[in-house]
């Protein structure tokens, strides 16, 4: 990935890093963004 998907993701899960339902969040934007599932996981390890 880009340094640029990086930090629009970033930016988009800016505002839901502290709530509980996070991977729920991921999914939607996933879905919306029609994402692969790895990102998810790319992004847990990033985030955790």
């Amino acid at each position: 990935m880009t340094k640029v998907i990086d930090f629009e993701l970033y930016f988009l899960l800016s505002p839901f890093l502290c709530k509980k339902n996070l991977l729920l969040q991921l999914k939607h934007i996933m879905f919306v963004y029609h994402l692969p599932f790895q990102i998810l996981a790319w992004l847990e390890n990033f985030i955790v």
